[in-house]
């Protein structure tokens, strides 16, 4: 059983799937019940009237949803113990954090997991897709270089993560101590 430290340098992703489309549909969808006719955003805020046609609110809604960008952040878990990266404001499907993260192992879970969030302003974060990476040839090599891996929601493909791990087992640890 492995017991020492992993650290994980959060490097960056690409190519996520832009969560902030269904929060425009369901407006849209509201727009045309004519239930709501006022639009709140962290980004952006309008008031439509009433009176505009069919077209000119279709444009509108086309405009807002090709200037929202996503707020990604990343929850790392290592069975108990969670961390979470800094926001990355506006950087849409492409965010860099270049953040480390250290994780203390003492048993034999071998699977780290990185949960892909997309952060928003007056309602609950949307979930973008997660990653789940065996770490058995990191215990047997010592250290991963940066790797783009697949993050995937309910099965399907929505993106890739860049992360590097390197792991440094107790024994080698105890004699850093003793030195």
């Amino acid at each position: 059983m492995p017991q020492g430290t992993i650290q994980v340098l959060l490097v960056s992703a690409k190519a996520l799937e832009n969560t902030d489309f269904l929060t425009k549909f369901l407006l849209w969808i509201h727009f045309h019940c004519d239930i709501l006719y006022t639009l709140y955003l962290a980004d952006f805020s309008a008031i439509i009237s009433s009176d505009l046609d069919f077209l000119e609110l279709n444009v509108q809604i086309f405009k807002i949803y090709f200037n929202c960008n996503m707020d990604p952040y990343v929850i790392l878990i290592w069975r108990t113990q969670e961390q979470k990266s800094s926001v990355a404001s506006g950087k849409g499907s492409e965010p860099e954090w270049n953040e480390t993260f250290v994780f203390t192992v003492s048993d034999s879970t071998s699977e780290l997991t990185l949960k892909i969030m997309d952060s928003d302003f007056g309602s609950e974060d949307d979930f973008v897709g997660e990653a789940t990476l065996s770490l058995e040839p990191l215990f047997m090599e010592g250290s991963i270089p940066p790797t783009i891996y697949n993050v995937v929601k309910d099965q399907e493909y929505c993106g890739e993560i860049k992360i590097g791990i390197s792991f440094t087992p107790e024994v080698f640890l105890m004699f850093l101590d003793f030195l």
